[in-house]
C-alpha cells in the first residue's frame, strides 16, 4: 500500500459473501412466509383488476362532469353578457320612448277628443295589496263600499 503523509492507511476487511450468508440464517418457515407474501394469488389479482377498473371509470366520469361544468359556465357567461346587452338596449329604448311622448298632448286628446274626465273621490276604490306593487283583477270590482 502506498504511504500518504506520516500515517499508513490500513486495509478494511469486508466479510465475504459466504460469511454474510452464514450470519443471516433464516428458518424455512420464515422463507415460506416471505414467498407467500410476495406471491399474488388469483383472488388478489382479480381484486386489483377490479379496483383499477373502478378507478379508471371514476376518472372518466370526473372528467366528463368537469367538461360539462366548464361548458355550462361558458354558456352562463354568454347568456349573462347577452342579458346585460339586452337590458341596456331596453333602457335606451325606454328613454327614447319616454322622451318622445308628449303627455300634454295625450291629456288634451283624452279630454277633448275622447271625452274623458278625471276621477272623482266617489269613483275611487282603494285596495291594500301585500307583497307586490300591482294587483290582478280576476272578477268585477264591487260597486258599493
Amino acid at each position: 500500500m502506498p504511504v500518504d503523509g506520516t500515517t499508513a492507511r490500513q486495509a478494511v476487511a469486508y466479510p465475504r459473501e459466504e460469511e454474510r450468508r452464514r450470519k443471516k440464517r433464516v428458518s424455512s418457515q420464515t422463507r415460506e412466509n416471505r414467498a407467500r407474501a410476495l406471491s399474488m394469488n388469483r383472488s388478489f389479482v382479480v381484486f386489483l383488476t377490479v379496483a383499477a377498473v373502478v378507478c379508471v371509470l371514476m376518472c372518466v366520469y370526473y372528467l366528463q362532469a368537469r367538461a360539462l361544468l366548464t361548458a355550462q359556465i361558458d354558456s352562463n357567461a354568454k347568456l349573462e353578457s347577452r342579458l346585460t346587452k339586452l337590458q341596456s338596449e331596453n333602457d335606451a329604448l325606454y328613454e327614447t320612448i319616454s322622451n318622445n311622448v308628449d303627455l300634454d298632448h295625450v291629456r288634451d286628446v283624452a279630454i277633448n277628443d275622447l271625452g274623458m274626465t278625471y276621477a272623482t273621490e266617489d269613483q275611487i276604490i282603494w285596495y291594500n295589496t301585500e307583497g307586490s306593487g300591482y294587483m290582478r283583477q280576476y272578477q268585477e270590482v264591487p260597486t258599493g263600499n
